[in-house]
């Protein structure tokens, strides 16, 4: 493993492996780069995979900034790819980053895998109803981080988005920690269909004819699911991916799973 700096966005980027295809992998809302050490462990000798703490997590410095990060992440993501195509592969937050900087530069992207992307345009424009009762169903959350309540948001978000992990099973440590962190969310927010330039985004599909990968849980939520179904709609050429007795955090709990389905985008 290797380890170096984005001086300019303070963040911290992790390298595994030692093949000669570039991967860079993107991680969730509350993540790590870390989380995908175990893919180059299983696909080393063949990858090399690049990784970022997105600011706010891991090893890099806090966000300070006000607004969405997601013109610094495509800007952080942009600066690992660099000129040459790569592997590019995301989950859930760390996956829509991966969908807006596709559309914007198909070139330098060799294949997408997206893992539970969550691009609630795509479940705005086809079931508004859906994507109100999620946001309806997380809108404690974002009241109890409005008025500083950091566990009880914490608690709220890891028991809608953290798959089989409830808030009650984790040990003290993770709970301060995350309760330290859920700020940072904030500037996770995805945008619905009113947001001009997720719209922009869902216009440009068209320009994905690289290999292109989408996985999801079969016990994942229900408005992931309306996402997978938009974009497998939108995307024919994708191979969409259901993994059984998987939820939202299937990269961590099924990486076996995960592991084939990225063998046979990076090993072909």
């Amino acid at each position: 493993m290797a380890t170096s700096t984005i001086e300019k966005y303070r963040v911290n980027v992790e390298t595994y492996g030692e093949g000669e295809r570039r991967v860079v992998a993107l991680h969730c809302a509350l993540g790590r780069a870390a989380s995908w050490k175990q893919y180059a462990a299983r696909l080393g000798e063949k990858v090399t995979i690049t990784a970022p703490d997105w600011p706010g997590h891991g090893k890099s410095a806090t966000w300070n900034e006000s607004g969405l990060m997601r013109h610094t992440a495509r800007d952080i993501v942009a600066e690992l790819v660099g000129d040459e195509a790569v592997d590019l592969v995301g989950h859930s937050y760390g996956g829509s980053i991966a969908l807006e900087f596709a559309t914007r530069f198909p070139e330098r992207v060799r294949s997408l895998t997206l893992i539970e992307p969550i691009y609630l345009a795509v479940a705005g424009a086809d079931n508004r109803p859906l994507l109100d009762e999620y946001l309806e169903q997380m809108q404690p959350h974002f009241e109890a981080l409005t008025s500083g309540r950091h566990e009880i948001a914490a608690k709220l978000f890891i028991d809608v988005w953290g798959g089989d992990t409830r808030w009650e099973d984790l040990p003290l440590p993770a709970k301060q920690g995350l309760t330290q962190q859920i700020p940072v969310v904030e500037a996770f927010k995805p945008g619905d269909e009113t947001a001009s330039e997720d719209m922009e985004t869902l216009a440009l599909l068209e320009r994905l004819s690289m290999p292109l990968s989408i996985i999801y849980g079969d016990n994942t939520m229900p408005v992931l699911k309306q996402v997978v179904q938009g974009l497998k709609a939108r995307l024919p050429h994708a191979e969409v991916v259901e993994v059984k007795r998987a939820s939202h955090m299937l990269p961590l709990t099924h990486a076996n799973d995960v592991t084939e389905q990225l063998r046979s985008l990076w090993t072909a």
